[in-house]
């Protein structure tokens, strides 16, 4: 007997798509036992058109943001499997198949990613930062990168519950901050196969990177903070990995002539690591103005540097 599977869509203002990803969800291959539709206080009539496919709706009046849309849909079903679909995206016909096959596989894996492709105003794929194959350990991995997106992927009831589910106290990042809390509690398993489709359009939650990014290290140190205050063995660990990844990502930055994203990046340094030689060193370079920045890369020096540093 198959693992029943919940699909939980967020939906604000999403009229112009919803129909698609609706449709999407009923041409499946395994279906899914339970389709809910948050209406999150849209404007637009989708959820008359949540309605008119068949689904269940939840309409709050009042906006309650992706996180807190995708825990009261939580709270609405019960299928051990749930699946999260966002408004605006799609998925292939084997998507539920292929994902809810990976966790009835290894019931130790906590998630299950596939790969999506990118459509709309951009193109590529989303695989993520996860290997074919058993289970892994996952958690370094959702330190550094946003390991997969909502819509290609499954997750065992369980293992979010354990989490805590979504915090609705991030505007942008709902999802880095999961998974991170998610692969703690267990390995993930992924396929690179593509089972969805990731639109990119203009009006997305999602389009402001600056912001995406200050979630993501909002996340990491909430983590690094939480391990510490619980005694976990790999709190000396996470720290050292933090320091070094935002070392890396303002090094990324500067060899790209990214002088804004050093600044960025520099103001949101890893707090407990302000004695390592690279904190004031990039201090520093963040008060270069942009046009010197430029300069040094465009006559070759930066490249000159670079070499010798190797």
């Amino acid at each position: 007997m198959s693992t029943p599977i919940a699909v939980i869509i967020p939906c604000r203002n999403a009229a112009p798509f919803l129909a698609e990803a609706l449709a999407s969800v009923a041409a499946q291959t395994r279906s899914a036992h339970e389709v809910v539709v948050i209406d999150d206080a849209s404007t637009d009539g989708s959820a008359d058109i949540a309605r008119a496919a068949g689904v269940q709706v939840i309409r709050s009046e009042t906006p309650l943001g992706n996180a807190e849309a995708r825990n009261v849909g939580l709270r609405a079903t019960t299928s051990p499997l749930i699946a999260f679909l966002d408004a605006d995206d799609v998925w292939l016909p084997p998507h539920l198949a292929t994902l809810a096959a990976l966790l009835e596989q290894w019931p130790d894996a906590g998630a299950a990613f596939a790969t999506c492709e990118v459509f709309g105003s951009g193109t590529g794929l989303h695989r993520g930062f996860l290997a074919e194959g058993p289970p892994q350990d996952a958690f370094e991995n959702c330190l550094r990168w946003w390991v997969g997106q909502p819509t290609g992927c499954m997750v065992r009831r369980s293992t979010l519950d354990r989490a805590g589910g979504f915090d609705p106290t991030y505007p942008v990042g709902v999802d880095f901050d999961c998974w991170l809390r998610l692969a703690r509690e267990a390995p993930f398993v992924a396929t690179h196969a593509v089972t969805a489709r990731y639109r990119r359009h203009p009006g997305q939650v999602s389009g402001d990177g600056r912001r995406q990014t200050a979630m993501c290290w909002r996340a990491r140190y909430a983590m690094r903070d939480r391990l510490i205050a619980e005694g976990d063995p790999r709190a000396a660990r996470v720290s050292d990995v933090l320091a070094e990844w935002w070392e890396a990502s303002c090094r990324r930055a500067w060899d790209a002539g990214d002088q804004d994203s050093v600044r960025f990046l520099v103001s949101i340094p890893p707090r407990w690591a302000t004695d390592r030689p690279a904190v004031p060193q990039w201090q520093a370079r963040a008060r270069i103005p942009a046009w010197c920045v430029r300069l040094w890369h465009r006559s070759g020096l930066g490249v000159t540097w670079q070499r010798l540093r190797q």
